[in-house]
């Protein structure tokens, strides 16, 4: 839309704006410490007290040149920009349909819910910074003052700076936690005149939360117990809810979050972006990867097929086993929306036949199903509050991180949801 168009254009020209000062002060305190050192070291004798003076001067000028150029190459990265404290993850599989050994994956793990603040490693530079500074101006003291007040003055420096250092990480805090309320309100005001049914269903959804312990022992139940003809390298995650996810809670007509969680809500700790097309196999591997804080998930998905009980080992000593994350397959009741048709006729790829659907009594409710949100949004549909559970999540959890599961084809950059799940994080 336009008001999209012109905010982004005065956010460019913010960030144009910001780079003009950081070459600015460049430009501007390189002149002064060439200046201030010429007069130091020129020899020139001006008296005891002007020496004193032009000395001292020299050493605060240096001082706020190395800071001046610290912040220059801050603003000139565009690191101010940065989302504080990102975790970002890129693992790369060697997993395809017709061979465990082709196709480049992607794991990216973003942090939730975070506005442009401060990045840590643009805190650590400065830091970094005024601590050559500190060093700079001691030098510099050393030759002007007795020892014993240069010790006094480098430990109230040293006070300062921790003080400095802890007054930053409070702002932090406080900045992605008034952030993340600020989202949450923002959004709740959308739905005035429905927020208690809306915030009720939005809390339930997003209390659908599983272990990873609960996605292990539903993976090794494929093949055995539920969808018999199971295949790692055929089977993508929408045959796995038609065969598996969708039989398998039928009985109760409940989500299978619900069922594997005993119906304890969970509050999970991550959300996981993916595209149904992908192989099951890859997201579970994906999942398994991120919770052992591997770069490579191409193991993992091998493992899964050949023994599944090593990765089991490894989650347990790695203290993973009973992470949660919140899959949409899992979390949605697919009994109040998709398990009652198949409009496009989807074949199962190992048996060729269609997919069967549900004969459960639920009714079902879609975007258009009333009674409306004034956005016009079916309040009692799951499949459109995705975003307001992202909103809930973090703001009750700072720390709510998103996993992004990507398929070897980068089908998931074309799929609407995923991409507005993407968009909605980076908001």
């Amino acid at each position: 839309s336009s008001a999209e168009v012109l905010d982004e254009l005065r956010q460019a020209y913010a960030a144009s704006r910001h780079q003009v000062w950081g070459v600015g002060i460049t430009m501007f305190m390189s002149p002064l410490v060439l200046a201030a050192l010429s007069i130091q070291w020129s020899g020139i004798s001006i008296g005891y007290t002007w020496s004193w003076v032009v000395k001292l001067g020299a050493a605060v000028v240096q001082s706020l040149d190395v800071l001046g150029n610290a912040v220059a190459t801050l603003l000139l990265s565009g690191g101010y920009r940065l989302v504080a404290k990102p975790s970002v993850r890129f693992a790369q599989s060697n997993c395809s349909r017709s061979s465990p050994s082709l196709h480049s994956q992607l794991v990216h793990e973003e942090a939730h819910g975070s506005q442009p603040s401060l990045h840590e490693d643009s805190v650590t530079l400065l830091s970094l910074c005024g601590v050559l500074a500190v060093l700079i101006t001691s030098f510099h003291l050393w030759t002007l003052m007795v020892w014993q007040n240069w010790l006094l003055l480098m430990i109230g420096f040293m006070i300062l700076g921790l003080l400095l250092r802890a007054a930053l990480g409070v702002f932090h805090r406080w900045s992605v936690t008034w952030h993340s309320n600020r989202a949450v309100t923002e959004h709740d005001s959308q739905q005035v005149g429905v927020e208690p049914t809306w915030r009720k269903n939005v809390e339930d959804l997003a209390g659908r939360g599983i272990t990873v312990e609960a996605l292990v022992g539903f993976y090794r139940r494929l093949g055995s117990e539920l969808m018999l003809h199971y295949t790692p390298e055929a089977h993508t995650t929408a045959d796995v809810v038609r065969r598996a996810i969708i039989p398998a809670s039928e009985a109760e007509e409940c989500a299978l979050a619900t069922i594997l969680m005993q119906g304890q809500s969970t509050f999970p700790g991550k959300m996981v972006t993916h595209n149904w097309g992908n192989l099951f196999r890859d997201l579970v591997a994906a999942v398994i990867a991120d919770a052992l804080g591997e770069h490579d998930y191409g193991m993992v998905a091998r493992l899964l097929q050949e023994d599944i009980s090593v990765l089991e080992r490894a989650l347990k000593r790695a203290s993973r086993w009973h992470s949660t994350y919140w899959i949409c397959a899992f979390a949605v009741n697919q009994h109040t929306g998709i398990c009652g048709c198949n409009p496009n006729r989807d074949k199962d790829p190992v048996l060729g036949e269609e997919h069967p659907t549900c004969t459960c009594s639920r009714s079902k409710h879609f975007n258009g199903t009333p009674p409306l949100s004034r956005s016009g949004a079916s309040i009692a549909c799951e499949m459109n509050k995705f975003d307001a559970v992202m909103h809930f999540l973090v703001g009750r959890d700072a720390t709510f991180a998103q996993v992004i599961a990507v398929d070897a084809r980068f089908d998931l950059f074309s799929r609407a949801w995923c991409v507005g799940e993407l968009a909605e994080a980076r908001r």
